[in-house]
């Protein structure tokens, strides 16, 4: 599925179109004139994506999702603080039970599979803290039907030397569902508010907080990344959407991803941005899989064509046919 990570590298690959088309040709004298058109650019294209508003659906089902929707971010905005105002008991746990709860996966069977892929995630166990807004945990950890908030720092490193960078991401969570064994089953809410903080290597080789000349993409950098998602899970709820908004107004981020599920495993996925459809194609158990279209799309005049990528159970492959069975 393509979540709403591969919206904002969308969005903010259109500043940088931008910001290219307006230094093509440009003195260095002009890079300051160039960067102010390109921002009063990208700040008006997400002020009409707001007033825009979500997709219409003629699916009653969506629509009461995108309805959902509304309310719950008329609510809580991208406002961590909203999320935590009312859980004040604390939900004490093992930090690895906590982490388990929080994310729904084993955190040693997530670090063997980063571990695989070649990528370098640790999170800060010691911090994980997990409040209940409503229902119980005990020590083992909820059971029935429950709405928690969580708080979480994690800590990627990619590459080395002069190319290392380090992304800090702190993440308050708040979860209403219902657990069954330490699962959760049927309609789940998840809410994600998340801030990312990237560290470059300076001069000297030490890690150093990154700072751009251009105010705007420091203004960038540190805004919130809201995600809101809608599903259910379990025996029964195999054919239900699973629905995820993501919300950046300085990126321009207005995304909403669709997946509409069969019995079988399969599926169709598609990614609006505000009301135009950007991508769409086929799942197959929660990944892509076959041909994903990336559909034609305008930045300031300029219309990009669309293209097709072949997906594999997930992962990009260079491939003139791509089967979807």
């Amino acid at each position: 599925m393509v979540d709403g990570m591969v919206l904002r590298r969308t969005a903010l690959r259109s500043v940088l179109l931008v910001l290219a088309a307006g230094l093509a040709g440009c003195a260095a004298a002009s890079t300051s004139i160039a960067q102010g058109m390109a921002e009063s650019s990208q700040r008006a294209e997400s002020a009409r994506l707001a007033a825009e508003g979500n997709p219409v659906f003629a699916d009653p089902k969506l629509q009461a999702i995108v309805r959902e929707f509304e309310a719950d971010y008329a609510r809580f905005g991208r406002d961590a603080a909203a999320l935590e105002a009312d859980a004040p008991t604390v939900c004490r746990l093992a930090p690895k039970e906590a982490y388990r709860l929080l994310k729904g996966t084993d955190y040693d069977e997530q670090q063997r599979a980063y571990a695989e892929h070649g990528l370098v995630s640790v999170t800060d166990l010691d911090a994980i803290e997990v409040r209940v807004v409503s229902g119980d945990c005990g020590p083992s950890g909820v059971e029935g039907p429950a709405e928690i908030v969580g708080r979480s720092r994690s800590v990627d490193r990619y590459g080395e030397g002069q190319q290392a960078r380090v992304i800090v991401t702190d993440t308050v969570e708040r979860i209403r569902a219902t657990w069954r064994d330490g699962v959760r089953v049927g309609p789940t809410r998840h809410i994600a508010v998340i801030r990312n903080a990237t560290f470059e290597a300076g001069s000297d080789g030490a890690l150093e907080a990154q700072n751009h000349h251009w105010a705007f993409l420091n203004e960038i950098g540190e805004a919130p990344t809201a995600s809101y998602s809608y599903l259910a899970m379990g025996p029964g709820y195999e054919t239900e959407p699973l629905v995820v908004f993501t919300r950046n107004a300085e990126l321009g981020l207005y995304g909403m991803n669709v997946t509409e599920r069969r019995a079988d495993g399969t599926g169709h996925m598609r990614a609006y941005n505000g009301k135009r459809l950007v991508s769409e194609g086929p799942t197959r158990n929660g990944r892509m899989h076959g041909w994903m279209t990336r559909h034609a799309f305008t930045v300031d005049g300029t219309t990009y064509p669309a293209e097709r990528s072949c997906f594999q159970h997930g992962e990009l492959v260079k491939s003139v046919t791509c089967p979807a069975d």
